[in-house]
C-alpha cells in the first residue's frame, strides 16, 4: 500500500529543509502548496524570502506495476543587481542553476520513509526575466518493497 501523501510531503519538506551549498542552506523558504496552477505557484513564489522551493503534489497513476505519485518542485530564486545572476549565482546569490543542480543530487533515486523513491521524471524553464528564474522539476515517487 503506497504510504500516506501527508506522510510523503513532510517528509519531503524536511530533506528539503536541510539541503546545503557550501556552508548556507540551500533554500530560504521551504513550502508546500495544494491546487496549484502556475499562475497560483508565481504568486505564491513571489512572496517568498528567496531562494525558495515550493512542493505540490500533480497526481497519481495506477499501473500492473504498482502506483506512482508525481510531485513537482517550483524552484525560484533572485538577483536585484539582474544580468545573468540569476541563472549562474554570484555574489550574495545562488544562481537556478546550482540549486537544480543540488536538488537533482539530493533527490534523484533516493529514498524517504524507507520504502518510496524519488525518480527524476522531468525539469524545465517555469519563468523568468532579467532578475528572477522559475524552474520546475517533476519526480515520480514509488513504492520500493
Amino acid at each position: 500500500m503506497m504510504t500516506a501523501l501527508s506522510d510523503i510531503e513532510v517528509a519531503l519538506l524536511q530533506r528539503l529543509s536541510t539541503l546545503r551549498i557550501g556552508a548556507h542552506g540551500a533554500f530560504r523558504s521551504v513550502d508546500g502548496l495544494v491546487g496549484a496552477s502556475k499562475q497560483r505557484v508565481l504568486a505564491h513564489l513571489s512572496r517568498q524570502r528567496m531562494p525558495a522551493v515550493l512542493a505540490c503534489y500533480e497526481g497519481r497513476k495506477v499501473s500492473s506495476g504498482g502506483t506512482s505519485i508525481r510531485v513537482c518542485l517550483y524552484v525560484a530564486t533572485e538577483s536585484l543587481r539582474g544580468g545573468r545572476e540569476a541563472r549562474t549565482g554570484g555574489p550574495g546569490v545562488l544562481g537556478i542553476h546550482a540549486l537544480l543542480d543540488c536538488l537533482r543530487g539530493a533527490l534523484d533515486q533516493a529514498t524517504l520513509l524507507g520504502g518510496c523513491r524519488l525518480s527524476l521524471a522531468s525539469e524545465g524553464s517555469v519563468a523568468g526575466d532579467d532578475r528572477t528564474a522559475v524552474y520546475e522539476q517533476i519526480y515520480a515517487v514509488e513504492e520500493t518493497a
